[in-house]
């Protein structure tokens, strides 16, 4: 919401899937689930605008006739070849991740990890309905 930015979300994070969208990685749960949400976007399509994110700031992902409200809790940067960011988590978890630096021009030595928590999960079909 911070960045007035909506995203359209695929099933997976193959080249074809990202461009110019983002992908869920398949081996992890679907958002509003009680896992681990994966994400993941060029930095020079629809994740260029994510480093002006910062820590408490909200993201929401809608799916199917459900929103759910999550809160960033921590944003770090580590190598591309570090997988620990795909690993299940004990409570439900969004991460979002890109490549870095967001500016550099080629293959980027980074990544840049956004991690959020669920805060509100809001039924869109009965909002829709009190209309």
């Amino acid at each position: 919401p911070k960045l007035g930015v909506a995203i359209p979300v695929y099933e997976g994070v193959r080249e074809q899937e990202l461009r110019p969208r983002a992908g869920h990685y398949p081996a992890s749960a679907w958002p509003g689930g009680k896992g681990h949400v994966v994400l993941s976007g060029h930095r020079d399509t629809v994740f260029r605008r994510l480093g002006e994110l910062g820590i408490g700031d909200a993201l929401v992902i809608r799916a199917a006739d459900t929103a759910v409200h999550y809160r960033i809790v921590n944003i770090r940067i580590v190598d591309d070849n570090d997988r620990t960011v795909l690993v299940e988590k004990a409570r439900p978890t969004l991460t979002v991740t890109t490549c870095y630096p967001f500016r550099l021009i080629g293959r980027a030595p980074k990544r840049y990890i956004v991690t959020a928590r669920p805060v509100q999960t809001v039924s869109l079909e009965r909002v829709h309905n009190e209309w």
